[in-house]
């Protein structure tokens, strides 16, 4: 992985003073045949002034070596990218494990330093932006002889004598390891997720494609200055990997 000094952090601390939040919507549905998992495209731009920027269509869900990754929360803070960072780690030698728990040591250890200086910085952008709130989720996922393995995790911002993050969500899933057989599929939402979260659960034997659609649906109709098309989704089963939709400037993977 490149490393990244505190040193060169500061450096980009005296460049930045606002982060640009990546506002969006995944969903993961999986059942005992096959995974699906759907993302919006919308990235809005924060100005450095603090107001709301241009939005800009962006890949929110990539492959870095063998792994898919894909993750709702900001994107940038003062310019360190979060996408860049797991693209990096997931590149090098070991196991996705392995990988995603360097991941998580990266998180734990920079991201306090990160907004400590959005504190002291802009305390009520912090405070708006941050304080309490989950600031990264993220998925991992693939396939492995056939199987596919989805791992979850999600960060929550704790101020207490100092800023730190705590991880509110791990969950592993290799080789469909979280799926009830007799039950309605799994279904993992991330980023803006309040009009999924009223529509019930999803049913057994539902058309996971169709309905992982739906839901991102659901969202950019509900929020639509937050989550916006195209959507673009990818299934993963027992005969492979498929994109169903994706845009074209996200054809290449990250190896």
């Amino acid at each position: 992985m490149r490393a990244i000094s505190i040193a060169f952090i500061v450096f980009l601390l005296l460049l930045f003073s606002h982060p640009a939040l990546s506002q969006t919507t995944v969903v993961a549905l999986e059942n005992k045949d096959e995974l699906v998992v759907a993302a919006d495209s919308r990235l809005r731009i924060i100005n450095l002034d603090g107001t709301p920027g241009r939005f800009e269509n962006t890949c929110k869900i990539n492959k870095f070596g063998r792994d898919y990754f894909t993750f709702a929360g900001p994107r940038w803070i003062y310019s360190v990218d979060i996408d860049q960072i797991a693209g990096d780690i997931f590149t090098e030698q070991g196991s996705t494990l392995d990988k995603i728990n360097r991941l998580d040591q990266w998180i734990l250890k920079h991201y306090p330093v990160l907004l400590e200086s959005v504190h002291t910085d802009n305390p009520s952008a912090y405070e708006d932006t941050f304080e309490g709130k989950v600031i990264l989720s993220y998925m991992v996922f693939g396939l492995d002889r056939g199987e596919p393995y989805l791992y979850v995790r999600a960060f929550q911002v704790v101020r207490e004598e100092r800023i730190s993050v705590h991880p509110t969500t791990i969950l592993n899933c290799p080789y469909s390891a979280c799926v009830d057989k007799e039950s309605a599929p799994l279904r993992i939402a991330m980023g803006e997720t309040a009009a999924i979260e009223a529509s019930g659960r999803t049913s057994k034997g539902a058309d996971l494609v169709k309905w992982a659609r739906k839901y991102v649906q659901m969202e950019i109709k509900d929020k639509p200055l937050k989550v916006g098309a195209p959507i673009d989704i990818i299934r993963l089963g027992k005969d492979g990997e498929r994109w169903i939709h994706r845009k074209p400037q996200c054809n290449k993977a990250k190896i």
